[in-house]
């Protein structure tokens, strides 16, 4: 899960020289009156230095620490009758994350003969902000003796909370590819980046859930699962661990559309996606409104029999279709482009699934935490696989049209009742130059030496007449991975192909199967 570490480590001012070294912060400015050489140091007591932040240290959440001003002379001799100010504010947060300060009262105290001023802070939150200023006693130049007291320096000091992290996930699972929610919670509250880790021992080796607030395991058997704080550069707290909740997967059967869909996960390259069950719900709203309404569209309208909120949500997330089952609605979609690349993104590793009286729905949910760790493949992704077989022969139909786009040889009737060609796909992430869009793309297709009629559909060159869809095929193309999608003007024949398609300079060639 990716939230911003909020933090504001003060700046540190009216400092001729300052160092911290194990600990201890030190100011040393050029006196007004008072002798020269006198300084202070600050020593937190129940706190630990943070490493490249000055003056920033860490202690345990709700922990007591105490700030131990030390006046010194040039000889570092304890200077008493010193008078040290303690000026401090407080920063929790509320229940959404957002901060609240709180300004403490002023504290004045004189030192004694150890030269040592002192305040303790019980209970931190968030946050706490310290300001010190001090004065030492000058000779006395009218009467003699001593005269109290011209100010020398001052100083700011930042104490972070170090929160407690727990998880919280059930501990039996039904069987494996199932998420199961986990809740992270920090105290006192505060945003971090996180992950959720799973590893058979309790002493690891861990390995990363491919989930922002779940946990899935891909085979049966007893896991521990646990999470882990990512900060990011300049964040003050160090990496947190949770504790360890051990979880019992049992061996339940997995559904076919979710075997179906990991198997072509991993042929196009991607990670498996696990079953995100509270969804599935909500699609079926969605396919109840379809068969109430007896329409296959993504939008719900509220003067329609069987309008659901809910069911509204799924139907603009989901890839749709009728007249399909779970045994065999997800390889119709991966004849259909825009349908496809959806269910294939690296990135949507949990999935949702319903199927209702001829109407089905899978509704692909992209995780956040992975944004960018699949932007950069090795070899760009392609389906049909490298050496794969193509699973159609002919294209079935999808809104938007693909086919809007090509040459009239595709869209006359005769050609459609012909059959075109089931496509082929291939995704560069941002492995191409530049601002990694498809440039100057060519395609082509050859089967038994002869290279066979194709349209391109690329991001920037996908036409249709009407420009919402024109509009929202490019966004799809564009954000799933800079996808290119290729359409044989005829339909398959048994055989084999070998596909090439030219982007941005960067050609790859792979060859697939049609049985």
């Amino acid at each position: 899960m990716r939230l911003r570490l909020r933090l504001r480590p003060r700046a540190l001012a009216a400092l001729t020289a300052l160092t911290v070294a194990a600990g201890v912060l030190v100011v040393a400015t050029a006196p007004a009156r008072a002798l020269a050489g006198d300084h202070a140091t600050l020593t937190w007591r129940g706190a630990t230095p943070v490493a490249g932040h000055a003056g920033t240290f860490t202690a345990p959440a709700g922990a007591s620490v105490t700030a131990v001003i030390a006046v010194l002379n040039a000889a570092n001799h304890p200077i008493s009758g010193a008078n040290v100010t303690f000026d401090a504010t407080t920063v929790a947060m509320d229940s959404n994350g957002l901060p609240v300060w709180k300004t403490l009262p002023q504290t004045l105290v004189t030192t004694g003969a150890d030269g040592l001023a002192a305040r303790t802070f019980t209970n931190i939150p968030h946050e706490i902000d310290l300001h010190v200023n001090f004065e030492t006693p000058r000779p006395d130049e009218v009467n003699g003796g001593t005269y109290c007291c011209d100010w020398v320096g001052d100083l700011d000091s930042t104490i972070v909370a170090t929160p407690k992290l727990t998880l919280t996930t059930a501990t039996t699972v039904a069987r494996p590819f199932l998420a199961s929610a986990a809740t992270v919670r920090l105290t006192p509250v505060t945003s971090v980046n996180y992950r959720i880790e799973r590893a058979s021992s309790p002493n690891g080796p861990w390995t990363r859930v491919l989930a922002d607030n779940a946990f899935f395991a891909p085979k049966a058997g007893v896991y521990y699962v646990r999470a882990v704080t990512e900060p990011l550069p300049g964040d003050i707290l160090p990496v947190l661990r949770s504790n360890v909740v051990k979880v019992s997967v049992r061996k339940g059967a997995v559904p076919t559309w979710l075997k179906q869909l990991n198997r072509f996960r991993k042929e196009y390259g991607a990670p498996a996606a696990a079953e995100y069950a509270p969804y599935n719900s909500w699609i079926r709203l969605h396919n109840i409104y379809s068969y109430a309404n007896h329409v296959l569209g993504h939008e719900e309208f509220k003067s329609k029999k069987k309008y659901t909120a809910k069911g509204a949500q799924a139907g603009r997330s989901s890839v749709l279709s009728q007249g399909n089952t779970a045994k065999n609605a997800t390889p119709v979609w991966m004849n259909a482009p825009f349908h496809a690349v959806s269910m294939l993104d690296p990135e949507a590793t949990l999935a949702s699934f319903n199927s209702y009286k001829g109407y089905s729905g899978l509704w692909p949910i992209t995780q956040l935490s992975l944004g960018g760790k699949y932007d950069k493949p090795k070899q760009p992704y392609v389906w049909p696989k490298r050496g794969g077989t193509q699973i159609k022969r002919t294209f079935a139909g999808e809104w938007p049209d693909p086919l809007a786009s090509c040459p009239r040889a595709y869209n006359t009737v005769a050609a459609r009742n012909r059959g075109i060609g089931a496509p082929f796909y291939i995704s560069y992430g941002d492995t191409l130059p530049g601002n990694h869009v498809p440039a100057k793309v060519k395609a082509s297709l050859t089967y038994k030496g002869k290279k066979l009629k194709v349209c391109v559909l690329t991001e920037t060159t996908y036409k249709n007449p009407l420009a919402a869809e024109r509009s929202l095929v490019r966004g799809i193309l564009k954000w799933r991975h800079h996808t290119v999608a290729v359409f044989p003007l005829k339909a398959l024949k048994k055989g084999r192909y070998k596909a090439r398609v030219t982007a941005s300079g960067k050609t790859t060639t792979w060859k697939f199967v049609v049985p």
